[in-house]
């Protein structure tokens, strides 16, 4: 089957839009952190395409939806192995930056008794993207989900989702100045425990003013700790809200594992139409999954026979 073909048949059917961030991830796991010029042999490693956007097209791939990423590679080796490993897995993919441009490689250290991670990258530092001359058509787009970085691609696909009555989903790991344009464009925002709305003093504060700025619903994850979700009805505008208890797991690897719960939950809300809170629930129960198994080959094999 061609490119064109397969974007064809992706077109005729509801699809999921991620833009945002694509790397190269080269994963090492050791036993203990390493100190001040010290050198440890790892037990184990991996070498993957990540990125927040990516490894959620990745999950909602795994699980059955049929995602679509818009992102910047290049025609290097790095940028063509990712290409390629993604377009294996069902992520079709739009490369939007200038051939000669290379991702960003990510170094990362697993610890094998907690399942902690340290990540050292560039992010999307290296790249400025800009819109493509043809955008998609969103015809049969029942989502996007942005991470919010080359901020530029992702001022112009919320705008143009917002537009056209598109679901905008944000996931929002850290602030970053782009935040302020698309959080009035985003009807769900997805937010780390990390996050924070520059002005407000608490997780209260924030979800508080995120919703005042015109989103309707709102969760924070905290890991292992329950995730707050608040929300905005339709009609009479009341705001409801609570608490969903995550599984009590014993993590392996928690690489990623934000990352798969946004890819599971917009799979949760756009494919199987489920409301906030469901959706919520069933997407830590996917990010549970995902942090049991050590790699990116096993959590998505693990999420492939995931049952629904």
């Amino acid at each position: 089957m061609t490119d064109q073909e397969s974007r064809d048949i992706l077109n005729s059917e509801p699809w999921i839009w991620f833009v945002g961030l694509a790397t190269m991830d080269v994963i090492q796991r050791v036993e203990n952190w390493p100190s001040p010029n010290d050198k440890v042999t790892s037990t184990w490693q991996e070498v993957a395409p990540g990125g927040p956007a990516t490894n959620a097209a990745l999950a909602c791939s795994a699980l059955g939806g049929k995602s679509r990423l818009g992102t910047g590679l290049g025609l290097g080796t790095v940028g063509a192995t990712i290409f390629n490993t993604l377009e294996t897995r069902d992520v079709t993919v739009d490369d939007w930056a200038p051939k000669e441009a290379m991702p960003s490689l990510s170094s990362i250290i697993l610890t094998g008794d907690t399942g902690a991670r340290a990540i050292v990258s560039s992010d999307a530092t290296g790249m400025d993207l800009s819109p493509p001359e043809i955008p998609p058509d969103l015809a049969n787009c029942a989502a996007l989900l942005l991470d919010g970085h080359h901020p530029r691609i992702a001022r112009w696909a919320a705008g143009m989702a917002h537009e056209k009555g598109v679901r905008v989903i944000l996931d929002a790991g850290r602030w970053k100045p782009v935040m302020e344009v698309l959080l009035p464009l985003a009807d769900d925002v997805v937010c780390s425990a990390d996050f924070t709305v520059p002005g407000t003093t608490d997780r209260q504060s924030m979800m508080d003013e995120i919703l005042r700025r015109g989103t309707r619903r709102v969760a924070v994850t905290d890991g292992a700790g329950p995730i707050a979700w608040r929300e905005r009805g339709q009609n009479d505008g009341e705001i409801t809200g609570g608490e969903i208890q995550v599984p009590t797991v014993t993590a392996v690897d928690t690489l990623a594992a934000g990352d798969v719960f946004h890819g599971a939950y917009v799979y949760a809300v756009a494919q199987l139409q489920l409301a906030f809170a469901p959706a919520l629930e069933l997407a830590s129960e996917v990010a549970a999954c995902k942090v049991q198994r050590l790699g990116q080959q096993e959590w998505l094999k693990a999420l492939e026979n995931y049952p629904m």
